[in-house]
């Protein structure tokens, strides 16, 4: 598979870093539900609101 990595994808894998930081989960994870397989599909309706968004940090 010949991947071509930009400056867009480099950016996009940092906010999926991000995002297991902060959500302490990993970006797929098969053992979870199905519609939580993907954090950041799982994780977008969660983003554009601030209310919402503190749901998703892990509180420990």
């Amino acid at each position: 598979m010949a991947a071509h990595l930009t400056s867009k994808s480099d950016v996009y894998i940092f906010g999926v870093v991000l995002q297991e930081m902060i959500i302490v989960r990993r970006s797929m994870d098969k053992n979870r539900p199905n519609a939580e397989h993907n954090l950041v599909q799982w994780a977008r309706p969660y983003l554009g609101e601030r209310r919402k968004f503190y749901k998703l940090i892990d509180p420990d």
